[in-house]
Order: structure tokens, then C-alpha cells, then sequence
């Protein structure tokens, strides 16, 4: 396998082989949201909201090494980032204003 890549005006994220799956988590405050679409893009999990307090448990029993998983830039990004990158292939943050030209972008790399 190749690794996947997606452009946008000024960066490039370099997906690893083998991803299966393409996580997105909405964090606030006490609790996130999380789905996934397969790497055809069929929704394999709808939007469920996971509070913080069970979250460390949730990703363990939930998120697998073929995962790709981006998240909302907000103030404990980086927390999530950490609680989730040793269980998945990748983690993003990125800026809510281009989660979405990134998730359009890579839909047309298909």
C-alpha cells in the first residue's frame, strides 16, 4: 500500500497504508462527539456522544491501529491527541474551518 495524500492550499497530510476507518471528534467541554466512515466512506459509526469521564475507556475499547482520527482544534486538543495517538495509525488537529476541505479533498482522491 501507498501512503494516501491529501493537499490543501498550504499543507499536506501524509495517510499511513492500510487505514480503515476515519474518525472525527467534536470536543467540548465535558464531553465529545465521535464517528467514523470506512475508508469507502460508509458511516461505520454515527455521532455518539462520550463524556469525559468515560472517554479514556471508550477510545481503548473502540479506536484500532488502522484508525485515522482528526480533531477539532479547541483547548484540550492536545489532551485528546495524546489519550488517542497510541491506540490509532494518526492522529490530525485541525482547524474546524477546514475539516471540512480536507474531508471534501480526500473524498476526490478516490
Amino acid at each position: 500500500h501507498k501512503p494516501q495524500q491529501v493537499r490543501t492550499a498550504d499543507m499536506k497530510i501524509i495517510l499511513p497504508p492500510g487505514i480503515q476507518r476515519y474518525v472525527a471528534v467534536d470536543s467540548h467541554k465535558y464531553y465529545v462527539v465521535m464517528g467514523a466512515v470506512s475508508a469507502q466512506q460508509d458511516i461505520i459509526l454515527k455521532p455518539v456522544r462520550v463524556e469525559m469521564a468515560q472517554l479514556e475507556d471508550w477510545v481503548k475499547r473502540n479506536l484500532t491501529k488502522d484508525d485515522a482520527v482528526v480533531i477539532e482544534s479547541t483547548g484540550n486538543a492536545w489532551h485528546l491527541h495524546d489519550l488517542i495517538k497510541p491506540l490509532v495509525a494518526t492522529v490530525v488537529i485541525a482547524n474546524p474551518a477546514l475539516i471540512k476541505l480536507i474531508a471534501a479533498l480526500a473524498g476526490q482522491s478516490q
